[in-house]
């Protein structure tokens, strides 16, 4: 079966133009194969005997050519306990040919059927193959772009798509995969679709209405880009750092996730601009930010607006801190494609997706913060206090681990020096301790 469409060559443009529908759904994660951008998912993840489920491929051309995906549905034949499993689908083997740029949804309608009993985790792996022309060209960035300003689909339904959770979960190179559950049930008259379906999420005909739209967009962006300042999202990103990585496995110290917090407000608040090499047109977060003014209502509640952004938020706080922690320690800390790697890695890690450990906090979101301890300030806080904090909290870690966190604890060493210069500079004053009163001397015995 192929799924196949009418050409249409987008003109001439720049990789940025063009929107990342994909990202918008899946907060950023894919899965790069040739010039292909996918993610899956099964839906729903628990099921009945009878009752139809879907395995859902996103697909997105970065292609300035006509590409040719094939792909390919493998189903387990018994569970986990040895038994047999009787799952059906219409056709294991179909073909989809994507437009230059497209964005597209394949539905591949799966139902269980007698003697499959209940079980849980059964995988369901998709091989995905791409065919390319000759001289095709690349008009996407392997790591994405801004949000669509324009979506032929409602806000509503693209709610609906996120909830599904897109996974980009390999089994081996180029095999996504997902796993449902079969639970006590029967379901006699539901009847699955006698096909695949693939729809259209996006394509370059869109493009130039697409451009315009952003552009408007972008103006109301950039004037509410520049009413965040730290007194407004120092706070709730504080809160969601805490609340994602003891999520993700590793909770933090409050005054962990406070400096933690300093990176990411810089991203946001005006570091983009003032560091070499980074500007806040290009950011992640603004992109996504464009793309959410035409949500009026994301606007008036900072908490939620922070959430949906916080993936791109993530990824630009970790791009920054890994460029300051350079500079400021003189070391190498990689090529700028391994930075992209490594903030991917730091979102996987934080958002669940793959395990997490110390260092994901530390390098470069806590190290960027102790470079950021006055220039980053809270409006309620003592600086001297929240260095005192981390302090006593990145010793504590260090009793618990091992020789591999011997570098960050030198780099720590030398900006926690570096912090306190900077507040001695600033003529913070150091806390002193209360002075005791006659009464408040203890007893004599």
């Amino acid at each position: 079966m192929v799924f196949q469409q009418a050409s249409t060559e987008p003109s001439s443009h720049q990789p940025a133009d063009l929107p990342d529908v994909l990202g918008m759904i899946t907060n950023g994660e894919r899965l790069n194969i040739s010039l292909l951008q996918c993610a899956y998912a099964l839906h729903p993840r628990t099921t009945v005997l009878g009752q139809p489920l879907e395995a859902l491929v996103l697909v997105q051309s970065a292609a300035n050519k006509p590409i040719q995906v094939n792909l390919t549905v493998r189903l387990p034949k018994r569970d986990a306990a040895g038994n047999r499993l009787n799952l059906w689908t219409p056709k294991d083997n179909v073909q989809i040919v994507l437009q230059p740029a497209e964005t597209g949804l394949l539905h591949i309608p799966i139902v269980s059927r007698q003697p499959t009993q209940p079980a849980e985790d059964l995988p369901i792996t998709v091989k995905v193959e791409v065919k390319l022309p000759r001289n095709v060209g690349q008009v996407r960035p392997s790591t994405g772009g801004r949000a669509a300003s324009i979506l032929n689909m409602s806000p509503f339904r693209l709610s609906i798509l996120r909830e599904v959770g897109f996974r980009v979960v390999q089994q081996e190179e180029a095999h996504l995969s997902d796993t449902f559950s079969i639970v006590p049930g029967t379901i006699s008259t539901a009847q699955p679709a006698n096909a695949p379906r693939y729809e259209t999420l996006w394509t370059a005909k869109d493009l130039e209405a697409e451009k315009a739209r952003y552009a408007e967009l972008e103006q109301y962006a950039h004037r509410f880009a520049a009413t965040i300042t730290r007194n407004v999202v120092l706070e709730p990103l504080q809160t969601l750092l805490e609340t994602k990585f003891a999520a993700g496995g590793l909770p933090l110290a409050p005054a962990e996730a406070l400096f933690a917090a300093k990176t990411l407000t810089y991203a946001m608040e005006d570091g983009l601009d003032l560091e070499p090499g980074f500007s806040l047109y290009e950011a992640k977060w603004f992109h996504q930010l464009v793309g959410l003014m035409a949500e009026p209502e994301m606007t008036s509640d900072i908490e939620a607006l922070l959430t949906r952004l916080f993936p791109a938020i993530l990824y630009d706080g970790v791009m920054l801190g890994l460029s300051l922690v350079a500079r400021i320690s003189e070391e190498s800390l990689g090529t700028h494609d391994e930075h992209i790697s490594y903030a991917n890695e730091v979102i996987n890690a934080v958002e669940g997706q793959a395990s997490i450990d110390l260092g994901h906090a530390y390098l470069p979101l806590i190290l960027a913060g102790l470079l950021l301890t006055y220039t980053v300030k809270g409006i309620h806080e003592n600086p001297w206090t929240s260095l005192g904090e981390v302090r006593q909290a990145w010793h504590g870690r260090l009793r618990l681990a091992d020789n591999e966190f011997e570098w960050v604890d030198k780099v720590f060493r030398l900006f926690y020096d570096e912090a306190e210069r900077s507040l001695d500079e600033a003529r913070i004053a150091r806390p002193t301790a209360p002075r005791r009163t006659a009464a408040s001397k203890p007893p004599q015995l």
